[in-house]
């Protein structure tokens, strides 16, 4: 299986939510945060040492993944519940840290209203627009990966357009009749290049890093 289906079969399954009842200090739960952040197939969404858990996702086999905390000598339990982070709160923590490095080219454009691209353009980047919501679990994995390209390319733009509430209520929106008019669901990219030309429009992720990546038109 490639790692690309892997993570895309992981990401309907959404992420994974542990009890760890080792982490029951602050002092403990931020070293099992600098740990997790250290490891490169493993996306740490959020944690609670009062309520001792942590809920990540990535391209990790969760067996391998807890007999490696247990060698750090931590036990990870799954449990059965879904992890209580939704994608809105994943975009409203990065503003946050938006704020803090400015240089990071990142804006939530809509929550359901129109907007014109056109303005949106930076010229000399690329720039992604993505359409997500809470429900589709592909677009809190997708938001991470994002992420994480803005904090390594200076010639990249995110523009995000998050639909709120539940999945009929998303479609219902008008930015959803105005800018996805052909698309068959969630996630949803539109990505313009340095000379402001849409060279991408779809809602497959790989294919938006490859294009990133030199990949052609």
């Amino acid at each position: 299986m490639s790692s690309f289906l892997f993570l895309f079969m992981k990401s309907l399954l959404g992420a994974e939510l542990f009890s760890v009842p080792e982490m029951n200090c602050k002092p403990c739960e931020a070293k099992i945060r600098e740990y997790l952040s250290s490891q490169g197939q493993v996306h740490l969404i959020e944690s609670s040492y009062e309520e001792q858990w942590v809920c990540v996702d990535g391209s990790y086999d969760t067996e391998q993944f807890k007999e490696t905390m247990r060698k750090q000598g931590y036990t990870f339990v799954l449990k059965e519940e879904q992890c209580p982070v939704e994608l809105k709160e994943i975009w409203a923590d990065f503003e946050l840290e938006v704020k803090e490095n400015p240089e990071l080219d990142f804006k939530i454009v809509s929550r359901g209203e129109r907007f014109k691209m056109r303005k949106e353009l930076q010229k000399g980047k690329y720039t992604l627009f993505d359409f997500g919501a809470d429900w589709c679990g592909f677009c809190r994995l997708t938001s991470k990966n994002i992420q994480g390209l803005l904090k390594t390319r200076d010639d990249f733009a995110v523009r995000v357009i998050h639909l709120p509430g539940d999945e009929s209520a998303s479609f219902a929106y008008p930015v959803v009749f105005q800018h996805m008019y052909d698309a068959p669901g969630l996630p949803w990219f539109v990505l313009y290049g340095p000379d402001k030309k849409k060279i991408y429009e779809g809602n497959a992720y790989e294919e938006v890093e490859r294009l990133l990546n030199g990949g052609g038109q």
